[in-house]
């Protein structure tokens, strides 16, 4: 399969942004995003599909089911507090965030960032590569349920640099700039609270730098399969 280029990812991204943004204004999360609820049409533009678990939320943050987003694709919010117990947890907008951080990743890396066989492994995958969250970077962490059954082991360090290529000095270039870096680090911070929301990601310098998005006009196409446009 042909990669995204950086103008290319540059472009899916400020629009998915722009759609989460259009949604958290009017009050509505997703809470199932994921590549596959992603639709592109054949003038360059990405849409967001299935709002089948989407619901309205408001301020204060109220408990809602944690059987929602696919795994893959699940905040540690989320996974934390269900354990498998499936009680009602506390969570907001920021679960898209991270969803949508986990998408960034792919779009670059071409494969999924975190490939769980189930929540605990999920959860053991997020933070062997993200680091282990204390009472100091995310309070409350520590004694959400899930912690507390399955004592994890300490892990200080955020890896995440490590699974995109650095610039060499042969020419190569790195698979993601240190600007988007920075962002996607920011998408996925484990404490919701301090993860950036949809807002502040449109405005990140990543989407000033060069190269600027790509235009929708220039990004890949696809033939129309809607069966008015096709041919019997």
């Amino acid at each position: 399969k042909q990669p995204f280029s950086p103008a290319e990812v540059k472009r899916l991204m400020l629009d998915l942004c722009s759609a989460l943004d259009y949604c958290h204004e009017r009050w509505v999360f997703h809470r199932d995003l994921k590549p596959s609820n992603l639709l592109m049409n054949n003038l360059g533009e990405v849409k967001v599909c299935d709002f089948g678990l989407a619901r309205y939320y408001h301020e204060p943050l109220k408990a809602y089911s944690p059987t929602v987003v696919t795994l893959w694709y699940r905040a540690p919010e989320v996974l934390l507090s269900d354990a498998g117990r499936g009680e009602h947890t506390r969570y907001g907008p920021a679960i898209d965030m991270w969803s949508l951080g986990c998408i960034f990743a792919e779009f670059v890396l071409q494969a999924p960032l975190l490939c769980g066989q189930g929540e605990i492994d999920q959860v053991k995958r997020t933070f062997e590569l993200l680091g282990t969250p204390d009472e100091e970077s995310w309070p409350g962490a520590m004694s959400m349920h899930f912690m507390r059954k399955y004592p994890q082991r300490r892990v200080p360090f955020n890896r995440l640099r490590d699974k995109f290529k650095k610039a060499s000095f042969t020419g190569a270039q790195s698979t993601l700039s240190e600007a988007g870096l920075d962002l996607l680090t920011k998408m996925l911070i484990l404490n919701p609270e301090k993860r950036i929301s949809d807002e502040e990601a449109i405005k990140h310098v990543y989407f000033r730098e060069e190269p600027p998005p790509k235009p929708h006009h220039l990004m890949p196409t696809f033939p129309s399969t809607h069966t008015k446009h096709t041919k019997r």
